[in-house]
């Protein structure tokens, strides 16, 4: 229920003048209000207030109300309920399935820029709320996350203390599979081996320096 505007008036209008009197360490009371605060309450803040409220009045109404009763909104996340895939709330829209947190996101917030997945802050993939969403690149997204390749790339060190500098860091494939190494180990590696042996590639694996 939205409070009545001069009791609104007067919420605000004692916080500024608490806020006016601590910036000029002038004693304060609770309840202290004075005529300047309420009028510019009334004429100046009530006004912006409402636009605000109006506004956002209009982008709720993009999303259907279907859409809202699939929804458990809590303290911190919009925990989606219905159908799921792969963790993902999925909504049917215009003939076909869509990822709810996208869909969500284009309506309220707008449209996903090229190249650029939505990655959940919150880590709930479940969830729909547009201030947990972001969007950042796939690469970005895969490293935030907790799969095996993003906790290795998160990484700034190898296990022995060396830093993956662009300087001490260079790549090995195996097949498809990438993976960094550190110049330093790799080096006290090769001298324990036969000289005969040295700078082959290690089970089949080649370098991209």
């Amino acid at each position: 229920m939205t409070p009545h505007p001069d009791e609104q008036a007067r919420e605000l209008a004692e916080w500024l003048h608490e806020k006016l009197c601590c910036a000029q360490n002038l004693p304060w009371e609770k309840g202290d209000i004075c005529d300047d605060c309420l009028e510019s309450v009334k004429t100046e803040v009530l006004p912006i207030l409402a636009r605000v409220r109006e506004e956002e009045r209009a982008k709720l109404s993009r999303v259907p109300q279907r859409f809202w009763s699939k929804i458990e909104i809590t303290d911190k996340c919009w925990n989606w309920l219905a159908d799921l895939n792969r963790g993902y709330g999925v909504f049917w829209s215009n003939g076909k399935h869509v990822k709810a947190h996208r869909f969500i996101y284009e309506r309220l917030i707008g449209p996903i820029p090229e190249g650029k997945t939505i990655d959940h802050l919150c880590r709930n993939t479940r969830c729909v709320n547009p201030a947990h969403l972001e969007p950042v690149t796939m690469s970005e997204n895969v490293l935030r996350g907790f799969s095996d390749p993003a906790i290795n790339g998160r990484k700034t060190h190898c296990k022995h203390g060396h830093a993956f500098t662009p300087e001490n860091t260079f790549i090995s494939v195996w097949g498809k599979k990438k993976q960094r190494r550190c110049r330093t180990c790799d080096k006290a590696r090769e001298s324990c081996r036969p000289k005969r042996v040295r700078n082959a590639p290690i089970n089949g694996a080649r370098r991209i320096r």
